[in-house]
């Protein structure tokens, strides 16, 4: 009995391994994608998702060093986690310095951003950080991909139809981050 027990805390420990980013522990890609298939067998098409990327994040690895770069995920990290707390749906670092959170329903996703934004310059303030920190962003939602592309009944959507209308929308945004901020790019 103890070594059945010993192994399925194992086993469930590797699990957690498997999906969590050790950096921000946070989901990591292979998290998201399992959530993101789930989500896309319920059939649920009231969801949002929030594509982000964080500016700057190469500016300072290397003014700040790797530390400093790990520091500045860890602060989008916690700004994501914070502002999700008390709303449906799920959050993880994509890979490198994009992140992405779905919302169920999708409603509020203009909201959440505008929580995720305060909570790092709440952050920045606090803890007098010497680096840009900042996101940008990309919203799209199910049933705006639906009515964009007049899918019929038939035609199926995936989540990954509106991951690439938020990636876009991010980059949209990322490129006006750099013209206004040319010097740190």
């Amino acid at each position: 009995v103890s070594y059945i027990v010993q192994r399925t805390l194992e086993e469930k420990n590797l699990k957690v391994l498997a999906y969590t980013d050790n950096l921000t522990a946070m989901g990591n890609r292979q998290y998201l994608q399992r959530k993101l298939d789930i989500l896309d067998r319920s059939r649920n098409t009231d969801y949002a998702v929030i594509f982000m990327d964080i500016n700057d994040l190469k500016y300072t690895n290397d003014h700040f060093g790797h530390e400093g770069g790990d520091q500045l995920i860890r602060i989008v990290a916690s700004s994501i986690k914070k502002a999700m707390e008390n709303v449906s749906g799920f959050s993880g670092r994509n890979g490198g310095d994009e992140f992405l959170s779905v919302l169920i329903p999708g409603n509020n996703a203009k909201e959440i951003v505008k929580q995720i934004q305060d909570n790092l310059l709440k952050m920045k303030e606090e803890e007098k950080l010497p680096f840009p920190v900042s996101l940008s962003f990309g919203i799209a939602s199910f049933s705006e991909i639906v009515a964009e592309h007049h899918f019929s009944g038939r035609e199926l959507i995936s989540s990954s139809d509106v991951i690439r209308k938020a990636d876009a929308r991010m980059y949209e945004e990322k490129c006006v981050h750099k013209l206004k901020h040319p010097m740190v790019s």
